[in-house]
């Protein structure tokens, strides 16, 4: 392999995954180097925090949660203009508001959040990096017409160190990945327990990566712009909000999120240092995704077309903070045509690429704080209005055992 390549010091909100780099020298007979001082994955034998890659998770089963789907609806409506909303479909990213696990208290750590998947007890400090959702339905409904419900599986899909373990700013990197599936109700060992179908693909499947850290660093410690990253300009469409202290309250209802950084202030501020409450990462996906939801609305104006989102990928570069004045917006970025914003949109299921980012700050100080992007597809409009997907359960929901 080419010579080793020294880490750039990144943002804990913009670490997702380190690469393994030796040198040739390492390759050679009796080259050896010390664990601590290596970045390794956590797949390798005998590696720190092995055994908790492809930990399963415990995670309910049964019904999507229409009531808490029609919460946040509500709760983002007092703070942005939404799309067109009908009753009956889940939106991209509400997947998150369903199938959460309230996890035994006895299972929370001391800033309220959970404890399944962390690395240790010396890494108390935890931010989320960003994530990657894949929606394999154009529109997903709370179909009636079948028995059948949504089996998740959510598990420790990956882990890697970056940095020196010996050293107080070595960080963790952990992905959990979750799938939701068509599932049934099957009769095992005397009791009845939710099972995928046979061959069945995931409605949605969602990656999650976040950072566990010794020590909470200084970039996380003020609430002033210490570096700034230019934003892309010229957005077809944008929209400026205040994420309030109810709305990050609102949201941690409806997803079981007991992580005391979005809840209590004074806490945030004694333990972990931060001035203020922090917005949620996976808030700042659904934020991101509605904006692109009402743009991909009045991109498709009156003609035939309409367009859905197929995967999106996101990265936290800067802290939230709660009643900090944000700007959420996107643009087309296909190459062929990034200059024309006015193409005529295309209806034969082919791909589209959108950029779509959140910035802080004003004028000199503005900043890119969050960056995205989305494959959507277009499609006829008679397509999603007679599409009737398989995805509503019976009323009660179970919870599926952990392995």
């Amino acid at each position: 392999m080419p010579g080793a390549l020294r880490p750039r010091k990144l943002h804990p909100c913009c670490l997702t995954q380190v690469s393994v780099r030796h040198t040739a020298s390492d390759t050679q007979a009796g080259a050896r180097t010390p664990l601590n001082k290596q970045q390794l994955p956590s797949d390798v034998p005998g590696t720190p925090f092995s055994s908790l890659r492809g930990r399963r998770l415990r995670t309910p089963n049964g019904a999507w949660d229409t009531r808490n789907s029609e919460s946040l609806l509500n709760a983002l409506g007092n703070h942005l203009t939404l799309a067109n909303a009908p009753n009956n479909r889940l939106f991209p990213g509400f997947q998150q508001a369903s199938f959460n696990l309230l996890v035994n208290e006895k299972l929370l750590c001391e800033d309220g959040a959970d404890a399944r998947y962390v690395p240790g007890k010396d890494w108390k400090f935890r931010v989320w990096v960003g994530g990657r959702m894949d929606f394999r339905m154009p529109w997903m409904s709370w179909s009636t017409e079948t028995n059948n419900g949504v089996c998740t599986v959510e598990k420790v899909s990956d882990i890697q160190i970056n940095g020196d373990l010996a050293n107080e700013d070595a960080k963790v990197m952990v992905t959990l990945t979750k799938s939701y599936l068509d599932g049934h109700k099957i009769l095992r060992n005397g009791s009845f327990r939710w099972s995928p179908l046979k061959d069945a693909l995931p409605y949605v499947t969602e990656k999650k990566h976040l950072c566990f850290m010794r020590q909470v660093p200084a970039s996380l410690r003020s609430v002033e712009i210490l570096r700034k990253i230019p934003p892309p300009v010229q957005p077809f469409y944008a929209q400026t909000m205040v994420p309030s202290a109810a709305l990050l309250f609102r949201f941690s209802a409806v997803t079981n999120n007991d992580h005391r950084i979005h809840l209590d202030t004074e806490f945030t501020q004694r333990v972990y240092g931060i001035p203020k409450l922090l917005v949620h990462g996976p808030l700042t996906a659904v934020l991101m995704l509605e904006v692109l939801r009402k743009s991909l609305e009045i991109y498709a104006g009156a003609g035939p077309s309409i367009y859905a989102v197929k995967h999106f990928d996101y990265k936290n570069l800067m802290p939230l903070f709660v009643d900090e004045k944000i700007t959420i917006a996107c643009k087309k970025s296909d190459t062929a045509d990034s200059d024309d914003e006015q193409s005529t949109p295309r209806i034969d299921g082919s791909q589209e690429k959108w950029q779509v980012w959140i910035q802080k700050g004003q004028g000199e100080n503005a900043t890119l704080a969050v960056k995205g992007k989305a494959i959507v597809t277009a499609h006829r409009k008679e397509e999603r209005d007679g599409i009737q997907q398989p995805v509503k359960s019976p009323a009660n929901s179970v919870v599926s055992p952990e392995l």
